[in-house]
C-alpha cells in the first residue's frame, strides 16, 4: 500500500550513522563546514565572566582560577549545547514548512531554509568538542521538538519564526558581540543575517485567521510553557555555579546577583514585544489576562 503523508521526526539526537563517503564528499563540497564537527577543543572557552554575569557573583569572584575555568567552560559547552540543537532542529521546521507550502514563493522560501539552518548546523557544530546526547531531556529543546512535530503551518509561523527566531537574533547577536574566537564571533554574524530573513518572512507570513480552534489552543499552550520556563530564571547557569561552587545548595541562591528579576523580567517583556510585532495581539491579550509575561504571577 502506498501511503502520500509522512511523520516529521524532529530528531535532536538521531539513530543512525550513515557513514557514506560518497555522501560526504558531496557534502563536503557544497558546505564549508561539512566534516568539520565534534573536532573541537573541550576546554575551550568562548565567553568571559562579564559576558555572562558572573562578575557580579561573589563566590565566583573569590574562587581559584582552575575554578573560574571550569565554571567558564561549562557554561560556554552549555551555549554552545542549545545553538547545536537548535539549529539541528531548525532543518526540520524548514523540511516540514516546505511541505506544508501551498504557494509556490513559500515552497521556494522554506527550501531556501533549509539549506541555511543546515549551513548554521554544520558552523556551530565545528565549535562542539563531541555530539551532545540526552537534548530530549531538555525541557526547553524537547518543547522546541514537540512544536515542530506537532504544529501546523501558521502556529510554527508564529512560535518558530515570529517567537523563536526573533528571540533567538537578540540573543546570536549578544553571542557574537561578546564572543572570545573571532571565526566564532562571525560564524554568529553570519546566522544572525539569515535568522533576520527567517524572523521578517515569519511576520510578513502570519495570519492567525487561518488557524483553527485546535491549532490556536497549541500555539497557546506552547507559548504559555515557553513563557513558564523563560519566567523560572536563568537555572542552567546558575546549576553550574552550584556544581562547582556549592554543590548541596539549591541553586537560586545565585539568582539575585544573578540579576533574576531584572533580566528576568526584561526577557518576558522581549517576547511579548514580538508577539505584538507579528501580530498576535489577540493572543497577547489572552497571556495577558493569565499574567503569563510578569515575574510575579498571581
Amino acid at each position: 500500500m502506498i501511503h502520500n503523508s509522512i511523520e516529521i521526526k524532529a530528531w535532536m539526537n538521531f539513530p543512525k550513522f550513515m557513514g557514506n563517503k560518497v555522501l560526504d564528499n558531496i557534502l563536503r563540497r557544497s558546505n564549508r563546514n561539512f566534516g568539520k564537527a565534534f573536532a573541537a577543543d573541550s576546554g575551550a572557552i568562548y565567553w568571559d565572566a562579564k559576558s555572562l554575569g558572573l562578575d557580579h557573583v561573589e563566590a565566583f569572584r573569590l574562587a581559584s582560577h582552575d575554578v573560574q575555568n571550569h565554571i567558564l567552560r561549562d557554561c560556554t559547552q552549555s551555549l554552545m549545547r542549545e545553538a547545536f540543537a537548535i539549529e539541528r532542529a531548525g532543518m526540520a521546521f524548514a523540511a516540514k514548512m516546505v511541505l506544508l507550502s501551498d504557494d509556490l514563493e513559500s515552497r521556494i522560501l522554506y527550501s531556501q531554509f533549509g539549506f541555511q539552518e543546515a549551513s548554521h548546523y554544520q558552523a556551530i557544530a565545528a565549535y562542539i568538542p563531541a555530539e551532545p546526547r540526552g537534548l530530549d531531556e531538555d525541557p526547553f529543546l524537547a518543547l522546541l521538538k514537540d512544536a515542530i512535530e506537532r504544529g501546523g503551518r501558521m502556529s510554527l509561523t508564529l512560535i518558530i519564526q515570529v517567537l523563536l527566531e526573533g528571540w533567538g537574533l537578540l540573543h546570536y547577536k549578544k553571542l557574537a558581540k561578546d564572543c572570545l574566537s573571532a571565526e566564532l564571533a562571525e560564524e554568529f554574524r553570519l546566522i544572525v543575517q539569515d535568522e533576520a530573513h527567517h524572523h521578517g518572512s515569519g511576520i510578513a507570513l502570519l495570519d492567525l485567521s487561518a488557524m483553527d480552534t485546535e491549532e490556536r489552543s497549541l500555539a497557546l499552550q506552547t507559548i504559555r510553557s515557553l513563557l513558564g520556563m523563560v519566567a523560572v530564571g536563568p537555572w542552567s547557569i546558575a546549576s553550574i555555579l552550584c556544581k562547582h561552587l556549592a554543590p548541596d545548595d539549591d541553586p537560586r541562591r545565585f539568582y539575585p546577583e544573578l540579576r533574576h528579576d531584572e533580566d528576568t523580567s526584561l526577557k518576558l517583556q522581549q517576547l511579548k514585544r514580538l508577539l505584538l510585532a507579528g501580530g498576535a495581539q489577540s493572543l497577547v491579550e489572552i497571556l495577558d489576562n493569565e499574567n503569563m509575561f510578569l515575574l510575579e504571577r498571581v
